[in-house]
């Protein structure tokens, strides 16, 4: 198991819900579609329309940490095949707009509900509202002593909760630590930001670029610094097995914003370099605090019991595979008793 890289857990697991209502509003359906190794729709998508195709067909459903919508993607689509009159919620601290990405005149029998800017520790629903309580990939970003009870307060009697959680046996996680190093790499040892500025900075006579600044500057310590920082970061990418686009892509993107920058004002450029820097600092960010949010060994003793405690049945915690067995995370049941 890869060593789990050291991170305030404060810091970790807080990340600014403005940096993920920016992420949201990407048009990303899910965060960790490219982690699962392109078997998220076979694996996880079985899941919930196995799990949704058993719901009652007059179930009010509950998505905590809903992003946009991806469970709820699998429930629109369970529901339009069985014909239900199912009552959805997805609840997300950030400020999402799923319905950006959804057609609304395509679901004019659902009920479907998209709320922004909700904290899953305490939900703004009555108690014993819903049938299901359901999440993947982020009730575990939450204080499991703050939002287990409250899921559980919002949950009517005989009604389950099921989750789908990041978990430190999983690919997903071994990927990431290892996305967190080659990122780290990127922005403080090779610098490639830092060394890419200074040589705009030697390339340019106050608002301009000065006449033909690549030759002028061909053989300065700033040009070579940033060539041998470009060419150690992308011979460590092409050196792993497996890395991550965006990475990749913010390589591609400097490169390309060099050799480019003559068409544009230094300051343009430079804002350009910023830009990257901010999206990449974020994406460790993020990263950083999917593998502080991953569940452990002693996380899951704390939810079991923590269910246990409040009187759940059933409970039940099982490994995600994709079919070559790989882990791509840990499903976590219950059921709420009916008296």
């Amino acid at each position: 198991m890869p060593v789990k890289p050291t991170i305030e857990k404060s810091d970790a697991r807080t990340v600014p819900a403005d940096k993920w209502s920016s992420y949201w509003a990407g048009n990303r359906v899910a965060a960790c579609m490219q982690a699962a190794d392109g078997n998220y729709d076979q694996v996880i998508g079985r899941h919930w329309r196995d799990y949704f195709a058993r719901l009652p067909a007059d179930s009010r459903i509950l998505d905590l940490a809903t992003g946009n919508g991806a469970v709820l993607h699998f429930a629109l689509d369970s529901a339009q095949r069985h014909d239900t009159g199912w009552q959805m919620y997805g609840v997300d601290l950030a400020s999402i707009d799923p319905w950006s990405h959804l057609d609304r005149t395509q679901l004019p029998q659902l009920t479907l509900r998209f709320l922004p800017n909700i904290n899953i520790e305490t939900l703004p629903f009555a108690a014993r509202m819903f049938d299901a309580v359901v999440s993947q990939y982020g009730v575990e970003y939450a204080d499991w002593r703050r939002s287990i009870p409250e899921a559980l307060r919002v949950l009517r009697r005989g009604g389950n909760l099921n989750w789908i959680c990041h978990c430190d046996t999983s690919s997903v996680y071994a990927n990431t630590v290892r996305e967190i190093s080659d990122a780290r790499y990127l922005l403080e040892q090779a610098a490639v930001t830092q060394h890419l500025r200074q040589l705009i900075n030697v390339q340019t006579d106050g608002d301009q670029f000065i006449p033909d600044s690549h030759q002028a500057t061909l053989r300065t310590p700033q040009r070579q610094a940033m060539v041998q920082a470009l060419q150690g970061c992308f011979m460590r990418l092409r050196e792993a097995p497996r890395h991550s686009e965006i990475l990749d892509v913010a390589l591609q993107n400097l490169a390309y914003i060099y050799q480019h920058r003559e068409a544009h004002t230094p300051a343009l450029v430079n804002a350009k370099i910023d830009e990257i820097y901010a999206e990449l600092k974020f994406f460790i960010e993020r990263l950083e605090a999917l593998v502080e949010s991953a569940v452990t060994a002693a996380d899951l003793d704390l939810i079991t019991a923590l269910l246990t405690a409040n009187g759940m049945l059933d409970i039940q915690s099982t490994q995600v595979r994709k079919p070559d067995g790989v882990i791509v995370g840990l499903q976590i049941t219950a059921r709420k008793p009916t008296d």
